[in-house]
This record gives structure tokens, sequence and C-alpha cells, in this order.
């Protein structure tokens, strides 16, 4: 019980602690605590985020849309080897020889469909068809895609641009968002779509088209 208690306390100065941080600092601290191992410190965090005075709709930060775009991408290179991983064990079984030769194809295009099935994944959360417009990650961050009319894109305009962001134009991505003042990538130009941040849940879409009307030009 004096354990529990301890702990309980230690959890409260992290709190007070957190609610001192700036969004910069709180961001570098999501992007490193494991939010598995340290549940409690993550919801901490996140509580300290949403607890900075933000306007119910504004463009979504640059170190977040960053953040979130390499972090889902690192979970992408994670499936991949372990496809990998599986498709040459797979292999080797079957056929009970060493197949060195035919498993590096077979990995490849096993890589290869992953990363395909992956961005169609992406692109149907983010799209009008799921409703929601956003990944499972931005998601917790209130962060959306949107067109200029406050809705989510079409499933094939968020196809096209999440195949668009794919390596080696990602890079290319990133910097041209670090230099607009809009914080809009041409990936975001070229398919007429925009990464807003949602604060306040009786938003509608017709605040986000006004938002982008008055704050995009």
């Amino acid at each position: 019980m004096a354990k529990k208690q301890i702990l309980s306390e230690e959890m409260q100065e992290f709190r007070d602690n957190a609610l001192r941080l700036k969004s910069d600092d709180l961001l570098e601290l999501l992007n490193i605590i494991d939010s598995d191992k340290d549940a409690e410190k993550y919801e901490i965090l996140r509580e300290a985020w949403f607890a900075l005075e933000h306007s119910p709709i504004d463009r979504a930060p640059m170190e977040i849309r960053i953040w979130t775009h390499f972090y889902e991408r690192y979970l992408l290179r994670l499936g991949i080897i372990v496809w990998g991983v599986i498709a040459m064990v797979f292999l080797k079984g079957f056929f009970q020889g060493d197949l060195s030769s035919a498993q590096r194809p077979a990995f490849a295009a096993g890589a290869l469909l992953l990363w395909a099935l992956w961005h169609v994944w992406m692109a149907f959360l983010e799209s009008r068809t799921s409703r929601g417009g956003s990944s499972f990650l931005r998601r917790s961050m209130n962060i959306r895609v949107v067109t200029k009319d406050g809705r989510p894109p079409s499933f094939l305009k968020s196809l096209l641009r999440s195949f668009f962001k794919g390596f080696p134009i990602n890079l290319f991505v990133t910097v041209t968002m670090e230099h607009s003042s809009q914080v809009r990538g041409i990936h975001d130009k070229i398919f007429g779509t925009y990464v807003v941040r949602v604060n306040d849940e009786s938003v509608t879409e017709n605040d986000i088209a006004r938002f982008i009307r008055e704050n995009y030009r």
C-alpha cells in the first residue's frame, strides 16, 4: 500500500512538472517515452499537451506532422522485417532445403505488397470513406487531413497523396513543408489538402472550411 502511495506521489510530481513544459518539450518527451512500458506517464504527457491553450482549430504544427509521419513509417519498416523472416522460414520449411535464391524474390515481393497495403490502409483512414480524416496516431493528436470544404479527401485522392509521399519523395515533402509559411508540403498543394488540428469536438466541417478560407491564401 505504501509503495502504491509513493508511486502516486511520484506521478503527481511528474504531472506538475509536465504542466510547466512548453509544447516542443512535451512533443519531444512523447517521442521518447514508451507508451506501453510507461503508459501512465505517456497519458500524463498527453493530458499536459491538450491542457495547453489552443484555439478550436489551428494549423497542425510542423513537429507533430513530421513526428507522426516518421513514427508510422517505423511501424511499416518493422512489419516488412517481420514479413521477411516469416517468408524465408516458410519457404525453407516448405521445400525442406536451402532456397536462399528463391527466398530473396519472395522477400522483395512480400515487402512490396506490405508497403502497398500499408499505403492503401493509411489512405483509407485519412479519407472520407472512413469518416475519420486521420490515421490512428494523428487521431490521438486531433490532427485531420481535409480539403478546402472542410471534409476529408476522397479515397482516390487520399491514396494518390499517400503513394506520392513514399520514398524517396518523402524527404522532399518534408523539406517543402519546412519552407512553407502555411506548413503545406508539395503533396498538399498538388492534391488540394490541408492538415489541421481540431481541438474542440463541437467543430463542424463548415467551421474547418471557414478556417481554411481565412488562414490559407
